[in-house]
C-alpha cells in the first residue's frame, strides 16, 4: 500500500478510465472553480449577473490555500473587477476575472469578460449576465520522473511502509503512459447567470463551462501523432447562492446567512455560514462544508478596502502535517457617479 499512501493526491487528480481497452488515454478531471468561504465578498466570480450590483468599482484579490503544510497543496488565486454604466438609459454590469488553480504538476487558467442587464423592479432588481472566456490547462510532464521501480518521483520512492515493505500495489495505474514532456490545450468557456436582489435577501443561479470541453493535451505546437495522451475535462457545472439580510433591532448588528451550491450533475458541494456584522465595520461567522469541514470567517472595512480571512479543517481528509484550508481576500471599491435620479441606488447586502 506504500504507492497509495505516498500518491495518494495524484490518485485523486487522475481518473483513470479502461474504456474499450484504452489503458493508455489518462483522464483528468481539471478544477479551477474554488467554492470560497467569503463567496459573499466576489460574488461575480461564479455568477457574471452579479456584475454591476453596487455603485462602485469593486476590486477582489483572493487566494485559497487548501491542506497547508501538507506535502501537496492545492492552490487557487483569484482576481474578480466589476462596474456598473450606463448604456441608452440601462443600466448594465461589466467584469473581468481571472482565475488560476494549480496542484502538483497540474494548472488551469481561466479568464473571461462578464456582462449582465439589469431589471428594476420595485424595490428589488432582476440581472441577467453572461461570461465569454478561455479556459487553458497544462501538465508539466517535464518534472514527472518515474523510477525503474514504476513509482513517481512525486510520490517520495524513498520511502517505505510502517512495516519496511518496499513492493507496489498490483491495482496502482501504470505511470508509464502518463506524458514525460509538458503538455497542454484550451479551449473557449461561456457561463450563463440568473439573480435577483431584494434590500432583505439576494438569490442566484448560474451555469459554468457550458461548452463542457474535453481537451487533449499535446505538446504545443503539435498534433497527436500518438495513442497514447492526456485529456482533461471541465465538466459543466451549475452554481445555486443565496443570503439574507436581517437587521437587529435595537442594536448595531445585523445578520447575514448565506448558502452555496454546486453540482457538476454527477458530484455535489455545498457551504452554508452564518455572519454578523457590526455597525457595517466588523464580520465574523462561522461556515460549514457539507459533508466535509467546519471554519470560522473573520473580515474587517475600512473605508473603500476590504481584509477578510478564513480558516477551515477538513475533518474528513486532512493530510499529516496540515494546518488546514486558508483564505484571504483583499478588496477595494470606490463610488461611481450613477447621477442622483438613478433607481438602482442601492446598499449590497454582502458588503456592508
Amino acid at each position: 500500500m506504500r504507492f497509495l499512501r505516498n500518491n495518494f493526491w495524484i490518485l485523486v487528480l487522475f481518473m483513470i478510465l479502461n474504456a474499450g481497452g484504452l489503458k493508455s488515454q489518462v483522464y483528468v478531471t481539471a478544477d479551477v472553480d474554488a467554492l470560497l468561504n467569503q463567496h459573499w465578498a466576489a460574488p461575480t466570480l461564479l455568477n457574471p449577473a452579479a456584475t454591476g450590483d453596487i455603485d462602485f468599482i469593486r476590486i477582489r484579490a483572493i487566494g485559497r490555500l487548501d491542506y497547508l503544510g501538507s506535502r501537496k497543496s492545492p492552490k487557487n488565486f483569484m482576481a474578480v473587477a466589476d462596474s456598473p454604466f450606463k448604456l441608452l438609459g440601462k443600466r448594465i454590469g461589466a467584469g473581468l476575472v481571472v482565475n488560476s488553480a494549480t496542484y502538483d504538476l497540474f494548472s488551469n487558467l481561466l479568464i473571461g469578460a462578464q456582462g449582465s442587464y439589469k431589471l428594476k423592479i420595485r424595490q428589488s432588481t432582476l440581472s441577467i449576465g453572461v461570461q465569454l472566456g478561455y479556459f487553458h490547462t497544462k501538465f508539466k510532464g517535464s518534472e514527472f520522473v518515474i523510477y525503474n521501480n514504476g513509482e513517481s518521483s512525486e510520490g517520495s520512492g524513498e520511502e517505505k511502509g510502517e512495516e519496511g515493505e518496499s513492493g507496489n500495489d498490483d491495482d496502482a495505474p501504470d505511470l508509464s503512459d502518463y506524458p514525460t514532456q509538458d503538455v497542454g490545450a484550451g479551449s473557449v468557456d461561456l457561463a450563463v447567470g440568473l439573480r435577483f436582489d431584494h434590500p432583505a435577501f439576494y438569490a442566484g443561479v448560474s451555469v459554468a463551462h457550458i461548452t463542457n470541453p474535453k481537451l487533449k493535451l499535446t505538446k504545443e505546437g503539435e498534433e497527436i501523432t500518438d495513442t497514447r495522451y492526456m485529456e482533461s475535462h471541465l465538466p459543466m457545472t451549475m452554481y445555486f447562492d443565496v443570503g439574507g439580510n436581517i437587521r437587529i433591532n435595537n442594536s448595531l448588528f445585523t445578520l447575514q446567512p448565506s448558502v452555496l451550491l454546486a453540482t457538476d450533475f454527477s458530484d455535489f458541494k455545498g457551504i452554508a455560514e452564518m455572519r454578523a456584522t457590526y455597525n457595517q465595520k466588523v464580520t465574523f461567522g462561522l461556515n460549514y462544508r457539507y459533508n466535509r469541514a467546519a471554519g470560522v470567517i473573520a473580515g474587517l472595512f475600512l473605508k473603500e478596502f476590504y481584509i477578510g480571512y478564513s480558516w477551515e479543517y477538513d475533518y474528513k481528509l486532512n493530510p499529516k502535517g496540515s494546518t488546514g484550508n486558508h483564505e484571504i481576500v483583499l478588496g477595494y471599491q470606490f463610488k461611481m457617479d450613477m447621477s442622483p435620479k438613478s433607481n438602482f441606488r442601492q446598499r449590497s447586502i454582502r458588503i456592508m
